[in-house]
């Protein structure tokens, strides 16, 4: 079990109170993280942002211990606080599941609009389909780039998914997977989806045929979430 708390000490250690916030997000919050996976999601909160934060943030990553490796995003609180408009889907997927490490909970003071999330899934959506058919068109099949590019719009799929759900807020049914009820797919969909997001494939135009239907099948869904 990962001691979160001793690994965020040595950071708060070097910007006493320049630290407003380390929050951890994601599946390492929920506990769903594979330990030997070792990637955690932390939001870094400070109080200004100048050359000396950002050297003595970077001291502390290349302090961990090499079996830790961290995905970061810093901002300060302010900056937070003011940008729940410009990232929806980002800050209803922090708000979903995160813990405090240090500081205080910024998190719950963000107010989402569901019309700036609704905005931002379906751009999102169209714009990662579009840099994916470039990516089809530049590299062909067989080059190992458009494995990663498949890989990235299968993740992307689950995300934004995910998030579009809960804003159409569609009846419960424990006896299902909702976001597949959701979109009429079936437990093979999901499991086509999960082996292309971990890249276990050998690209195949059949493939990408079928990400591409169903990246299609979840855009027409949000495009029909009340504007």
């Amino acid at each position: 079990m990962t001691d979160f708390a001793s690994i965020v000490k040595p950071l708060a250690d070097r910007l006493d109170s320049g630290l407003s916030s380390v929050i951890l997000y994601g599946s390492s919050a929920a506990g769903t993280a594979e330990e030997h996976a070792g990637e955690h999601d932390f939001l870094i909160l400070v109080s200004t942002m100048t050359a000396s934060t950002a050297s003595s943030i970077r001291d502390w990553v290349i302090s961990l211990p090499k079996n830790i490796r961290i995905r970061y995003v810093v901002m300060t609180a302010t900056e937070f606080l003011q940008s729940a408009d410009v990232f929806p889907v980002e800050y209803s997927s922090i708000r979903n599941c995160y813990r405090i490490l240090h500081g205080n909970d910024f998190v719950a003071e963000i107010d989402l609009d569901p019309s700036n999330l609704r905005h931002q899934i379906e751009y999102e959506l169209r714009a990662k389909k579009q840099r994916f058919i470039s990516d089809l068109i530049d590299l062909g099949i067989k080059d190992k780039d458009l494995k990663r590019s498949l890989s990235c719009i299968a993740n992307s799929w689950f995300v934004l998914g995910s998030a579009a759900l809960v804003l159409d807020e569609p009846p419960a049914d424990n006896g299902s997977d909702p976001l597949l009820k959701w979109l009429g797919l079936s437990e093979t969909d999901r499991d086509f989806l999960h082996t292309v997001a971990r890249g276990d494939f050998q690209p195949t135009e059949g493939m990408v045929d079928r990400l591409l239907n169903l990246f299609n099948r979840l855009i027409s869904k949000v495009d029909e979430i009340e504007k």
